[in-house]
């Protein structure tokens, strides 16, 4: 099972300034024992999340949102073929505090019916009025045939650790590995620094 853990640290009463030997590091007593009590932390069992049947809403397949299916979308890519639009959730997801608010990040897969296959972060704010308790608010394309290692939430970030296309590299075989690191800026995703190892 998936657990996050929220802290919320509510100092009230009189604090004192104690010592601590450690230069620039700061700590407070608490005289209201009371206080206590709001350390406890907050369990959030992000793995009951139904994210199996979550509404999506893909840069790639723009004809509108798709509500997944015990985890996929699957539609006719033209009239008259057998190709299909497939959209996959991926096992890449991850769950944290992002600027003081739960969040969730989910890889998922595109494929058009022809060759590539489209990876999107897909961004997920807590909600109440979803029945999934999620809603995706946002998606960024990661790119073509790329390969996703890991996600991270971090320093009010989410991170993706991935592989992709370095210049003239074919779309069979990517070799690059960048690190990229997405804030969220209302209920958007935006790409604030991008690192290659």
């Amino acid at each position: 099972m998936g657990w996050v853990a929220i802290f919320s640290i509510v100092l009230l009463g009189q604090a004192s300034y104690l010592s601590t030997g450690l230069e620039g590091v700061e700590c407070h007593q608490i005289k209201d024992e009371n206080v206590l009590d709001r350390f406890n932390a907050k369990q959030v069992d992000v793995s009951a999340a139904n994210l199996e049947s979550i509404t999506f809403k893909s840069k790639v397949y723009q004809i509108g949102p798709v509500t997944l299916t015990q985890g996929e979308f699957r539609a006719s890519a033209a009239p008259d073929t057998v190709s299909e639009v497939v959209v996959k959730l991926t096992d890449k997801r991850v769950f944290g505090v992002v600027n003081g608010k739960m969040v969730g990040a989910v890889v998922a897969t595109t494929t058009l019916g022809g060759s590539g296959t489209f990876y999107e972060l897909a961004l997920l704010i807590e909600s109440v009025e979803s029945v999934q308790g999620w809603t995706n608010t946002d998606t960024v394309l990661l790119g073509d045939r790329v390969k996703v290692h890991s996600l991270a939430i971090e320093r009010d970030h989410i991170t993706v650790v991935m592989t992709t296309h370095g210049p003239q590299e074919p779309m069979c075989c990517p070799t690059l590995t960048v690190i990229k690191h997405f804030a969220v800026q209302g209920d958007r995703l935006v790409m604030v620094n991008k690192g290659i190892y």
